[in-house]
């Protein structure tokens, strides 16, 4: 069978567009992902001082006597948080969440399908941050950060992120969420 020379000259027209716009969009999205880590970079010290006031919350929840016993209970390892994902725009490659709206968005799209995405926990060393996703990615059991100071948080987890753990720890939902979270407390 012959191919008409028009067909075959609109098949090349076709791939050179296709070439040409994939080109585009990658630089239209690399344009977009710097500017998302630039501003990332700008809120560091406002995370810092979310992170401060996280790990405050951690050693005044660990230094109550109920919390010491929670703690033990718990074999030094209290889930105090678990909802969306915190990752890096860098790590996620999702650029879509450096404005409240697409991490807003993104959070609805994972409660829609009842997914939780991350967890946190109080450990002894100091936090441990959980990422489900990128665990999916890596076909590993679980990805996990300890952090033993707020720096460290800080650099690693997004702004909005730690926006809302911080919220989840002003109100008393947190203490709820850690009885229906830690399975060694429903005993």
């Amino acid at each position: 069978m012959k191919i008409p020379n028009k067909l075959k000259e609109r098949l090349k027209l076709r791939e050179r567009e296709e070439n040409e716009h994939s080109v585009t969009r990658s630089i239209i999205g690399g344009k977009r992902k710097e500017r998302a880590l630039e501003r990332e970079r700008q809120k560091l010290p406002k995370k810092i001082t979310l992170c401060e006031k996280i790990f405050e919350w951690r050693n005044d929840f660990l230094n109550s006597s109920e919390g010491k016993k929670i703690f033990e209970r718990c074999n030094s390892k209290i889930q105090i948080y678990a909802g969306c994902v915190g990752d890096s725009i860098e790590e996620l490659n999702n650029i879509f969440q450096d404005t409240r709206e697409g991490y807003e968005k993104t959070c609805y799209f994972y409660r829609l399908h009842n997914q939780i995405k991350s967890e946190l926990y109080i450990i002894d060393e100091g936090i441990k941050y959980v990422s489900l996703v990128k665990s999916l990615v890596k076909s590993s059991p679980e990805d996990e950060t300890i952090f033993k100071t707020p720096e460290t948080m800080a650099v690693s987890l997004i702004y909005f992120y730690l926006e809302d753990v911080l919220a989840s720890m002003e109100v008393p939902k947190v203490y709820y969420d850690i009885l229906k979270n830690n399975y060694e407390l429903n005993r």
